[in-house]
Order: structure tokens, then C-alpha cells, then sequence
């Protein structure tokens, strides 16, 4: 008979430690972004082209720093962080123009949805067999034609209006335009004279309501999120934790 003295050991629950590696591969990404921020509100100034270069910098870094991670929540999270840390230093226009603290919501907002629309395209891209370098510059690739569309459609507008309408409330570029007392970016020479003919050949308004480009780039990120779970990895260096 087993003695009644013995008793099993007891174990008491550990305190969660924090992982000190985990939070300094999250600090990277977070110092990109600000750093990059910096560099555009450096250049530019607290106009519309510290937001817009925002937008640019977020495009070139957001796959890159998703795919060195192998779940999709550190995916996420690397794409969040650089994000946050290019809104941060979207704070200098709050506090050096007439740039109001919901305005600087409403864009982070904004580069927010667009950061996670782009790590989850890239975590997508990654899955159906890419090796993670050449998904990355893929969703690179469709992140600048995304952001660049008023450019390269720009000969298609005149005689098809309905991809204007289609356009336009969803584009960050827009949407950011929408937010801001600032004038439209089309307007400027460069613009008018060499890139687009928006608000020139083809009439068009800047969207009231930034909703449109969050549910747009939400919805990417979803879809791309569950259709990566309900599959497998392909390749041999896609890890799924």
C-alpha cells in the first residue's frame, strides 16, 4: 500500500518572464519607423510630404520586417511596430503646424491598416512556395503600384470615370489628403504637369471619411490572414508556430 505520508509535489505557477530578445527584436522595427519619419519631417517639414514619405518608407520596410518573423501574430506585430514608430514622428507636426491631435489619429489610423494589409500580402506571398527575400520584394512591388496608381492610370482615366470613383476612397494617399488642411497633392506642379491628370482632365474629390481605406486594407490583411491558417506551409523555410 503506498504510504499516506507521501505526498506529490506541489508546483507553484511561475511568474511570466519577459523576454528581453523578443522585446528588442520589436524596438528595432519601432526605431526604423521613427527614424524614417524623422528623416521625411527633416526634408520636408510639416507639409504633406512627411506624411506621404511616411507612406513610402512604410511600403520598402513593412515585408521586409514581417517575413524575418514565423508566426503570423510576430508578423503582425513587427508590421504594428513600425508603424507606431513612424506615427511618432508624425507627432512633430502636431506640435510645429496646425495639424490637430485627431488629424494625427486619423493618419495613424490609416498607415496602420495599410502597414498590416502589407505584412499579411507578404506573409500570403510567402506561403505559396516564395523563398521569404523574394516574397518580400514582391509585396514591395504591388505596395508601390498600390500607391502609385494615380500615376500609372492616369491615361485610362478620361474614358472610364467609374475606376476613378473605384479608386480613390480606399487610396492611403487620398485618404491622408482627406485628413489633412493641406493642399491636394495633385495640385502641386510636379504632380499636375508629370504624374497624373486627376483633378485636371478627370475631376475627382479627396474622400470625407478615412473608413473606406481602413476596411479596404483590413479586409486584405483578413483574407490574407485566413487564408494562410487554413493551409499548410509550402516551403521548406515557412515555419508556423
Amino acid at each position: 500500500m503506498p504510504d499516506d505520508d507521501t505526498h506529490s509535489p506541489v508546483t507553484t505557477a511561475q511568474p511570466p518572464r519577459v523576454d528581453t530578445l523578443s522585446i528588442l527584436r520589436f524596438a528595432l522595427p519601432l526605431l526604423v519607423g521613427f527614424f524614417c519619419g524623422a528623416l521625411c519631417y527633416r526634408s520636408a517639414g510639416a507639409t504633406l510630404g512627411l506624411f506621404l514619405g511616411g507612406l513610402g518608407f512604410t511600403t520598402l520596410l513593412t515585408p521586409g520586417f514581417a517575413l524575418t518573423e514565423s508566426s503570423w501574430r510576430l508578423q503582425l506585430l513587427a508590421a504594428v511596430a513600425l508603424a507606431t514608430g513612424t506615427a511618432c514622428a508624425w507627432l512633430a507636426a502636431v506640435l510645429t503646424a496646425n495639424v490637430t491631435v485627431e488629424q494625427w489619429l486619423g493618419c495613424s489610423i490609416v498607415l496602420l491598416a495599410y502597414a498590416l494589409a502589407l505584412g499579411s500580402l507578404a506573409r500570403l506571398l510567402s506561403r505559396t512556395g516564395l523563398d521569404s527575400l523574394y516574397a518580400a520584394v514582391l509585396a514591395v512591388f504591388i505596395g508601390i503600384a498600390w500607391l502609385t496608381s494615380p500615376v500609372w492610370l492616369s491615361h485610362v482615366f478620361p474614358a472610364h470615370d467609374w475606376l476613378v470613383t473605384w479608386l480613390v476612397p480606399p487610396h492611403p494617399l487620398f485618404a491622408l489628403n482627406g485628413i489633412l488642411h493641406f493642399p491636394v497633392w495633385t495640385e502641386r506642379t510636379l504632380a499636375y504637369r508629370y504624374l497624373t491628370n486627376l483633378g485636371q482632365d478627370v475631376s475627382f474629390a479627396v474622400p470625407p471619411s478615412i473608413l473606406p481605406c481602413i476596411a479596404t486594407h483590413g479586409a486584405i490583411a483578413l483574407l490574407c490572414l485566413v487564408v494562410t491558417r487554413n493551409r499548410g506551409p509550402r516551403g521548406a523555410n515557412q515555419i508556423e508556430t
